[in-house]
């Protein structure tokens, strides 16, 4: 077993250190909008939170649409203003059929062919900003060789043009 590290500035370790968030600078809306930290770890969190609760949601067998709406609850009520975007897929491999429902997320991408196509558009409004929300599910019938993507922002993400521009199947 390794001892605590002492770091400058900090008293000396002795059995366990609790760790503290920085206190929360108040401004005119008694939230810390201001403070750099606060609202990536208020974020990080929120998704952590968020991912548990739906791994445990899932163990229900419902579908993605009723997990949403489920999510779309816990987020609402149980996180600190927290908003999220996902989408949640079940997949059956036979008949290679997959559903979807999304919360303000991405659309899916379906590669079919060589070429990059759009599934039929499904809407959902993203996770917490109202109390009960419902969710349009999709699918699709997959054929041999094709791959539907289910995929984050960040890698399509440009400062210089918007996401509905850097998702264009061209």
């Amino acid at each position: 077993m390794t001892e605590p590290v002492d770091r400058p500035g900090t008293a000396p370790s002795r059995g366990r250190r609790r760790c503290r968030p920085p206190p929360r600078p108040q401004g005119p809306h008694g939230r810390a909008a201001d403070h750099p930290a606060r609202p990536v770890l208020g974020a990080a969190t929120g998704t952590v939170a968020l991912r548990n609760a739906l791994r445990g949601l899932a163990a229900t067998g419902a579908g993605p649409t009723q997990l949403l709406a489920w999510l779309n609850r816990v987020t609402h009520h149980l996180t600190d203003n927290v908003t999220a975007t996902a989408v949640c897929a079940l997949y059956q491999p036979r008949p290679h059929v997959p559903r979807w429902a999304r919360a303000g997320h991405l659309p899916p991408l379906l590669l079919r062919d060589g070429q990059a196509r759009k599934p039929p558009a499904v809407a959902g409004i993203l996770l917490g900003a109202i109390d009960q929300a419902e969710y349009e599910e999709g699918e699709i019938q997959l054929k041999t060789g094709d791959t539907l993507m289910l995929y984050t922002d960040g890698p399509i993400e440009r400062r210089d043009r918007s996401l509905q521009d850097s998702i264009k199947v061209r």
